[in-house]
């Protein structure tokens, strides 16, 4: 065991042995009530509360009375290794005011995490759906367009595409690689066409057939189709 981990473990068994006499000594509820002035405990009071916290080594007590509306008298306390000391005001009174409302912090803030976390999920799972629907909607669009074909090979060919980019991006590739093989068909010069036919079959791990695409994309001008022509190629390798 080296010199490090040593260290380190007599440092924590240290830090045990002293926080075990502090647990031990640290006041309790009786404790505080005692402590109370004779005059605080006899005074009547319209309402009265107790709060009392304890957190291992430390803890704190509060004793509130309202005497009348005007009237609120409060004694705190703050215990810590076995002594009971005036929290009143001063950074005694700010401990102890710290540890009431420690709790309900950390409840509250664990909530708005909650919160916040449900709501991001909802958003996405609600922009997902609205996504999906548009597309659903626009493949609607498209089949009718494809559909009532009136003979404008034009407007068939923007269909087929506009359908194959959707099919492919809800990764039906299959159905994507059947539009822009139609879509070549009718022209076999656009570049763009041979590049998504190529995507589609790269999304079925084809990428003999992808390649060919590729390289006939850069054939008719497309730039910068240096790399994903290296990358299918390693995948064929």
């Amino acid at each position: 065991m080296n010199k490090k981990l040593l260290t380190l473990l007599g440092v924590i068994i240290g830090l045990i042995l002293i926080a075990i006499p502090l647990v031990l000594t640290n006041p309790k509820l009786d404790d505080y009530e005692e402590k109370l002035p004779k005059e605080f405990s006899s005074v009547e009071a319209k309402k009265e509360s107790v709060v009392y916290k304890e957190y291992g080594v430390i803890s704190c007590y509060i004793a509130t009375k309202q005497i009348s509306s005007s009237n609120v008298e409060r004694i705190s306390y703050l215990g810590i290794g076995g002594q009971i000391l005036s929290a009143d005001k001063g950074a005694t009174r700010f401990i102890a005011n710290t540890l009431v409302w420690a709790e309900s912090l950390l409840k509250g803030t664990w909530i708005t995490i909650s919160l916040t976390i449900t709501s991001v999920i909802t958003g996405i799972f609600l922009s997902v759906f609205l996504a999906l629907g548009k597309m659903s909607e626009a493949l609607g669009d498209y089949e009718k367009a494809l559909k009532y074909d009136t003979g404008n090979k034009d407007v068939r060919l923007y269909a087929l595409c506009r359908r194959g980019t959707l099919y492919r991006e809800l990764k039906d590739y299959k159905s994507a690689i059947q539009d822009f093989s139609d879509a070549i068909k009718i022209n076999n010069q656009d570049m763009y066409t041979y590049y998504y036919h190529g995507l589609s079959y790269a999304g079925i791990s084809n990428y003999e057939l992808a390649l060919s695409d590729f390289q006939k994309a850069k054939n008719l001008g497309m730039e910068n189709m240096h790399d994903i022509i290296e990358e299918c190629q390693r995948f064929i390798e």
